[in-house]
Formats: C-alpha cells, sequence, structure tokens
C-alpha cells in the first residue's frame, strides 16, 4: 500500500469516527459546553502548542521521523505503545501498594507527565496527515484537543488510541535512532584499527 494511500485511509478513518463520536455524543446529550469545559478546551490547546512548539523547535527531526512512522507502521506503533502504557501503569499501581503516598506521587507524576507529553505525538500525525506544514499541523493538533474536551466520547476512542500511538511511535523512534548510534560506533571502532595498521606499514610501493 503506497504511502498517500494509507495516509488518506487513515485521515478518513478518523474523520469517520469523530463524525460518529459527535453524532453518538448530541444523541446522549453528552456534548460538553459550559464555562469550565471551556476553560479548559482553551487549557488543552495551549498545552498542544506548547508542547508541539517545543519539540519542533528543539527536535525537529526527531518529531518528522516520530510522527512519520506513526502513519506508516501504525500496527507496529499501536502495539508497543499499548505494551508500554499497560506496563507503566501496572507499575505505577504495584508501587502505590509499596509506598507512602509522597513518595508514590514524587515518583508518578512525572511518569504521567511524560507519557502525556508523548501522547501528544499522536495529535500531531493526524495533522501531518493534513499538511507537511509544521503551523497546519499544530493547528489541527490543538483542535483535535478542544474537540475532546467537548466530546468526552470521542476522547475516550479516538483520544486513547492516538495517544497510546503517540506514546508508541516516539519510544519506537527513539530505540530505533539509538541502535543506529550503536552500530555506527561500532563501525567506527572497527574501523580504527585497520587504519592505524594502514598508517603504520605505510602505502604500498611497486617494486
Amino acid at each position: 500500500m503506497s504511502s498517500i494511500l494509507r495516509r488518506v485511509l487513515i485521515l478518513f478513518s478518523v474523520l469517520v469516527t469523530i463524525t460518529i463520536a459527535l453524532v453518538v455524543s448530541v444523541s446522549a446529550d453528552a456534548v460538553r459546553y459550559d464555562t469550565a469545559t471551556a476553560i479548559g478546551a482553551v487549557v488543552a490547546a495551549s498545552v498542544t502548542l506548547a508542547i508541539g512548539t517545543g519539540f519542533i523547535t528543539i527536535a525537529p527531526e526527531y518529531t518528522d521521523r516520530a510522527t512519520t512512522m506513526l502513519f506508516q507502521r501504525p500496527g507496529i506503533v499501536f502495539l508497543f505503545g499499548f505494551t508500554i502504557y499497560i506496563f507503566v501503569v501496572g507499575n505505577l499501581l504495584f508501587l502505590s501498594v509499596l509506598l507512602p503516598d509522597l513518595v508514590y506521587f514524587a515518583v508518578a507524576l512525572p511518569v504521567l507527565f511524560g507519557l502525556g507529553v508523548l501522547a501528544e505525538f499522536g495529535l500531531f500525525a493526524v495533522g501531518r496527515l493534513v499538511s507537511e506544514s509544521w503551523l497546519v499541523i499544530l493547528a489541527v493538533a490543538s483542535m483535535l484537543s478542544v474537540a475532546f474536551i467537548f466530546l468526552p466520547i470521542a476522547a475516550v476512542f479516538i483520544g486513547s488510541v492516538l495517544s497510546i500511538m503517540g506514546i508508541g511511535a516516539t519510544l519506537l523512534v527513539y530505540e530505533d535512532g539509538s541502535q543506529a548510534d550503536s552500530e555506527e560506533d561500532d563501525n567506527q571502532q572497527h574501523r580504527k584499527p585497520m587504519d592505524s595498521r594502514r598508517r603504520k606499514d605505510g602505502p604500498d610501493v611497486e617494486q
């Protein structure tokens, strides 16, 4: 399947799912539109913009690779992200029994914050399905954040999947990058003795 066709299918699936969630929310009178929800939507959009701007500014290549991997290998990304999510949540639940409250919160809050930051990459990837412009990508991601605040049903189904895939994509890209760096270091170490012997022996001279 070509990359363009895959992008179109994923974007279509997201739009259809959001439409279904909107219809179900309206039918069940589950759409939130009070002041607290509006404030929450502004906060969610601001957080998405801040995280996206930070990653694009500090690590543009990493952000590009992570968001690209999400729709190039969606199945592997989801399974990896889901495994990481279950592992982290399971360990946090286990630690909640062993550790005192203050120590537990000191450990759990940074971990959950980190997962929340990585989860935003799922929203950025949807933006990349629409455009390659980072401004458009951030705008789409922010609109999705707002939509999930007003539509809790969409947040449960779509938001959860995108969050898990965002976690999976970012960690997979980091792992692939670490392996590539390790292989490059090994290659350099293998080349150094050979280069040293060549310098010691000197160039071959034809008799």
